[in-house]
């Protein structure tokens, strides 16, 4: 039997989110197990032949789907949808041979799992008694914890996510640090940790700013260089993971609010409803820019925040009855009724036509959620470019009056005490003694820097 000369079957797996969102306004879950589903799968009398194997006992054929086809996931997926099509997105969620029967009061909930169990019945499908739960108020599905308050991540993928290990070993200590070198089959390691962080980034504001050093790593021709910077991405991301918050599940007959920001480097988003207990979170999303999105103008990357937004969040936004849009960058308040458009511009407009929305202006210091997707990644920038820069050949010559207006910012209490601490610092004695006050040499080095977009409220 030759997997490589089978043809292919075309039938998707459905995504973990609509699935998962299938369960809003659940109270009450069962949960059933089918038997080595895909051993109650028969095979066509004609194809059995094809299924030989032989062995030092004689030759043998399979009766029923064996484990290990090429499109035996599929099948088992395509089958299990036929025989309970009419349960599907009413009260039964299926991925493969995990079953969920759920309701939102007991009395339907005993009648949701009679049916469940009646059709298991006419169609011969056998259950397997040790992993059923009956009449549960929360359940664990495909590595998410469900219950009436929420999503959350289950304790065991949480635990697993923090006992990995950084793909690197370590040498003799060169000065005070030790020498990193990458571990056997380092990226690949990497890879996997992503992987297993990433099926959980809607509880993680700003996952894509996060996790862009460990990123760059993966590269094609990169150099594999663990510094500080990837093992605080590193650490980061284990950190939101164990802090998870618990998310709503999206009602896509309410109205929601996303609230979007974007930067020279990322874009992010974030959806909001009122489900009863005042406006919480149902998912974040964010986004790094290529480099031709980071030549943009800001206002397009602002617009492309909400473009990118609806797309993600199309599953919840199309056809709801109305979305505001909230973002802090007021123009955009006036685009859907701009007379002049560029093609791109008209793109956008057309493809955002499908959705019943408006567009809010919400000041700076009010967009916590969104801009705190994307301000983060400004630093990584600076901190990139700081890294290949002599100071000293950007910097004329000191200048107290510069020194006097940074000490003045916002955050008085946290420069004073910064400030206190300069005349012990050497280094830091350096760096001022190269500051000035010439505005326009400031702005030429931001240019270099390329920090095209606000670092926050305080600093815009």
């Amino acid at each position: 039997m030759t997997i490589g000369a089978t043809k292919m079957t075309r039938y998707p797996l459905p995504p973990h989110d609509t699935l998962l969102e299938q369960l809003k306004g659940a109270r009450w879950f069962s949960r059933f197990d089918f038997n080595q589903f895909f051993h109650q799968i028969p095979i066509h009398p004609d194809d059995i032949h094809k299924t030989a194997i032989r062995t030092r006992y004689g030759s043998y054929e399979w009766t029923v789907m064996p484990f290990g086809l090429t499109n035996a996931p599929a099948t088992a997926l395509r089958v299990g949808n036929r025989a309970f099509f009419d349960f599907i997105d009413r009260f039964l969620v299926i991925f493969m041979d995990d079953t969920i029967v759920y309701s939102p009061d007991f009395d339907s909930h005993v009648s949701h799992v009679r049916q469940f169990l009646q059709r298991c019945r006419e169609h011969q499908f056998f259950i397997r008694p040790s992993k059923v739960e009956l009449f549960v108020r929360s359940i664990d599905f495909i590595g998410h914890h469900i219950s009436e308050a929420g999503l959350s991540i289950i304790e065991d993928r949480i635990r697993a996510v923090m006992a990995i290990q950084p793909p690197v070993s370590y040498g003799p200590t060169v000065g005070k640090q030790p020498l990193r070198r990458m571990a056997k089959d380092g990226k690949s390691s990497l890879r996997s940790f992503l992987g297993m962080v990433g099926q959980f980034r809607r509880f993680i504001p700003k996952f894509s700013k996060v996790a862009e050093p460990l990123n760059r790593l993966l590269k094609d021709n990169a150099e594999f260089v663990w510094e500080s910077e990837q093992q605080q991405a590193f650490d980061n991301l284990k950190s939101a993971i164990c802090n998870a918050p618990v998310l709503q599940l999206p009602d896509q007959k309410l109205p929601s609010i996303m609230e979007v920001d974007g930067s020279g480097t990322h874009v992010g988003q974030v959806i909001l409803q009122d489900q009863g207990k005042g406006m919480k979170p149902c998912g974040y999303h964010s986004v790094t820019l290529s480099d031709t999105q980071r030549r943009w103008p800001i206002p397009e990357i602002e617009l492309f925040a909400i473009v990118e937004g609806f797309r993600f969040f199309r599953h919840i936004l199309l056809g709801a009855p109305e979305t505001i849009v909230r973002s802090d960058h007021q123009p955009l308040v006036y685009f859907q009724s701009k007379s002049t458009l560029s093609p791109k511009q008209a793109r956008w407009l057309d493809e955002l036509s499908e959705y019943n929305f408006r567009i809010e202006h919400i000041a700076g210091d009010k967009n916590k959620v969104a801009d705190a997707l994307t301000r983060i990644s400004a630093l990584f920038e600076l901190t990139d470019c700081l890294q290949h820069m002599d100071i000293s050949e950007v910097m004329p010559s000191a200048d107290p009056t510069f020194i006097a207006l940074i000490s003045s910012s916002s955050a008085h209490q946290l420069h004073n005490i910064i400030i206190s601490e300069y005349d012990r610092d050497t280094f830091a004695q350096t760096i001022l003694a190269k500051l000035t006050c010439d505005i326009i040499d400031f702005i030429t080095i931001s240019q270099q820097l390329q920090l095209r977009a606000h670092s926050g409220v305080d600093l815009s």
